[in-house]
């Protein structure tokens, strides 16, 4: 997009995770140094991610410098120094479930999030396994399965009857998602993004990552234009589009690429520690 870096005008970096920080089941050292000089430097380092904060990565956490969160595409905005959820977007458990019910016409791979429990259907599951990686123990042992599984996850969210947050649908090729993505957009007033490009994530219509930053940045009394992002996929887009700086890691979707300032190195050749040290010199 062309935005001229401004290193003196940016407050809060944000981290997209899978496949910008986090690959193959690890976060390099680089990376971890790389951050952690940031936070170091006075800049307010931040997670934005399509996870929930119940499953997010334990090596990433552990570093220890990010002090808010926005979880679930924007749907959940989190300060973890007190604990507390500062905005939250969601779902009413009836059109929840009418929404997981016609999606259930297209896939049987597809979860529900709510504020704080995940659940997912045994074949998303399978999918998943295939597209992303379980964090890798430091003592190499197998790594440990983070979500809940439901035989019948459409019957678990109409007896929970409680508010969700974020859906998501799997499918088999491009041309199936792309298929059921406008099936849906026709049929309720919903916002749909894509990371894999396999893909559906649903979220509360306004409600991604680039809103649930825009709550963060009125909480703390700055602009989104204080913003450099990192990301890599396409449910990345609207928070890249509104930072100040947008970052996107050369193993990116060609929808990300679209609105970066800066093309970085992909995440396994390091590309976030190496676009930190060329542009902040630390």
């Amino acid at each position: 997009m062309n935005r001229t870096f401004d290193k003196n005008n940016i407050k809060i970096a944000a981290f997209d995770v899978d496949g910008t920080i986090f690959h193959e089941g690890r976060i390099s050292d680089a990376v971890k140094d790389a951050i952690k000089k940031l936070h170091e430097s006075g800049i307010i380092t931040v997670i934005s991610t399509g996870r929930m904060r119940y499953y997010m990565v334990k090596s990433v956490m552990d570093l220890g410098v990010f002090r808010y969160g926005v979880f679930g595409n924007g749907t959940v905005v989190w300060d973890f120094e007190e604990e507390k959820t500062i905005a939250l977007q969601a779902f009413e458990p009836k059109m929840a479930e009418d929404i997981l019910r016609y999606v259930d016409t297209f896939t049987d791979a597809y979860s529900a999030d709510f504020e704080n429990e995940n659940g997912l259907t045994p074949k998303l599951l399978e999918l998943l396994r295939e597209e992303i990686k379980l964090e890798i123990p430091k003592d190499g042992s197998a790594p440990k399965e983070i979500h809940t599984i439901y035989e019948n996850l459409l019957e678990h969210v109409i007896q929970k009857s409680e508010p969700v947050v974020k859906m998501r649908a799997n499918f088999l090729s491009i041309e199936q998602r792309i298929h059921a993505m406008d099936k849906i957009r026709d049929a309720f007033e919903v916002e749909l993004s894509s990371t894999s490009g396999k893909d559906i994530g649903i979220t509360p219509l306004g409600a991604n990552k680039g809103t649930g930053l825009e709550a963060l940045c009125a909480h703390l009394g700055l602009a989104t234009s204080n913003i450099i992002a990192f990301g890599d996929g396409g449910n990345d887009v609207e928070m890249l589009k509104r930072a100040g700086f947008a970052v996107v890691l050369g193993n990116g979707q060609d929808s990300a690429k679209a609105v970066a300032d800066y093309i970085a190195k992909p995440v396994w050749e390091d590309g976030v520690a190496l676009a930190i040290s060329e542009l902040f010199g630390v």
